[in-house]
């Protein structure tokens, strides 16, 4: 779609209905400002109050829009955040009674659903990828400015903590990864695709700077999957491993900057630890894997609901997170919560065969949330959470416009409320009122 075609589309638009265009344009400003400085603000107890605002106006305008146009989708990612969240709560309540841990997450999972319930509003597919491109591009302008002199000079050790968790920013840069690869796949234009590349290799870079291992592994887990799906579908495998060589190559060789020699050390160590099962290696890596290991045997006490929120750290003997989104959902919702988490994803995973973005669903599955559960915890942070909505949102739109969900199945294809305001209509050959019904298909 060219520029003057989207505006005269925006035109028409206007023109139909005013007040539905303005309410659109409210609720796409208003996610643009949320996403594009949630990354910056959220770690900021100060600020982290200003982007649940902003998240209750999107919330509001979207309720309002629904009200006068009845257009409100519940599908599988909301229907199973929902079920965790009252899952959580009830669980929560019967054993940790941790409230405010509780609290933190149903902030976080109600926020995920209003983006997702957002999403499909726009027939643009480009609009919310974009957006929370823009996001990663902010925080990541806000890093390289905090800590420029020490770049250009590669002199420093694990920067961005200024600005949060240093593996919390690693991950939100591995979104970053993510969506400049499905723009860099849906744009034609040349120039955006080399700002798209280039965001890439810049958000590797930063990575890098992080420190985070995890995230480091994460991100090349996305870029891999991705492109054995891109050669698989074009059929040249071989040119898969081609670049599988030049990116592990590549990485080698950035490891062996001197900045990044402790980053180097704690890689490798993190393998050597793994392989020994802990007894050797790097310490915290040992120290990761004992706490996995743990949660696992602190979930057998209860296996279907766990132990409720955060009881990882209230009943271990660690004080601490298990540093591992396996274990964690597992200790603290057992296998009812895990699976309702991954539950949009495994039914997306087996539903995407005729969806045109199913590479994106596949790799976010087997690049993003696969590895992830080892070394992090991704329903704990906003920015991944939101990324899995955003692509559930869209996923979601594409079965509805391809008609392959079934209107009984309910519960794994999804929940449609149409709503209309009552037309009082006289009938003059009956004498009667006629009223326009609230339908649930």
């Amino acid at each position: 779609m060219t520029i003057s075609n989207f505006k005269a589309l925006l035109v028409m638009s206007f023109r139909q209905n005013k007040l539905k265009f303005v309410l659109k344009t409210l609720i796409a400003f208003l996610s643009f400002v949320f996403l594009a400085t949630m990354p910056i603000f959220t770690y900021r107890d100060n600020f982290n109050t200003y982007t649940n605002i902003l998240a209750i106006l999107v919330a509001v305008i979207y309720f309002v829009y629904f009200l006068l146009y009845g257009e409100f989708k519940l599908a599988s990612f909301s229907l199973a955040m929902i079920v965790f969240i009252i899952d959580s709560f009830i669980v929560t309540v019967c054993t940790t009674q941790n409230m405010s841990g509780w609290l933190s997450l149903f902030n976080i999972l109600a926020i995920s659903v209003v983006v997702f319930q957002v999403v499909q509003l726009f027939s643009q597919k480009w609009l919310f990828p974009l957006l929370i491109y823009f996001g990663c591009f902010v925080l990541a302008l806000f890093v390289v400015a905090d800590n420029f002199s020490e770049i250009i000079a590669l002199d420093f050790t694990r920067i961005g903590g200024k600005f949060g968790d240093v593996n919390a920013i690693g991950l939100i840069f591995t979104v970053g990864i993510f969506f400049s690869i499905y723009l860099f796949s849906y744009f034609h234009n040349v120039y955006l695709k080399v700002i798209f590349a280039l965001s890439i290799i810049s958000y590797f870079f930063l990575i890098f700077c992080t420190g985070s291992r995890g995230a480091l592994l994460i991100a090349v887990c996305l870029l891999l999957v991705y492109l054995f799906l891109f050669c698989l579908r074009k059929k040249r495998l071989l040119l898969f491993f081609g670049l599988l060589v030049a990116i592990v190559g590549i990485g080698l060789l950035v490891l062996q900057i001197p900045v990044f020699a402790d980053l180097k050390e704690r890689f490798f160590g993190m393998f050597v630890a793994l392989f020994s099962a802990g007894e050797s290696g790097d310490g915290s890596a040992s120290s990761r894997l004992y706490m996995m290991v743990e949660g696992l045997e602190l979930w057998t006490r209860h296996p279907f609901f766990g132990n409720g929120n955060q009881a990882f750290r209230i009943i271990s003997s660690q004080n601490a997170v298990s540093h591992s989104g396996l274990s964690e959902l597992l200790c603290s919702y057992g296998l009812v919560g895990f699976i309702l988490w991954h539950l949009p994803l495994i039914v997306a995973v087996f539903r995407c065969s005729k969806i045109k973005d199913k590479d994106f669903i596949l790799t976010f599955a087997f690049g993003f949330v696969l590895p992830s559960l080892f070394p992090a915890i991704i329903y704990y942070a906003k920015m991944p959470m939101i990324a899995y909505a955003i692509l559930m949102g869209l996923f979601n739109r594409d079965c509805l416009e391809l008609g392959t969900y079934c209107e009984k199945r309910v519960v794994f294809n999804r929940l449609s409320i149409v709503y209309r305001k009552a037309a009082l209509e006289y009938c003059s050959t009956c004498g009667k009122v006629e009223h326009n019904k609230s339908s649930i298909s």
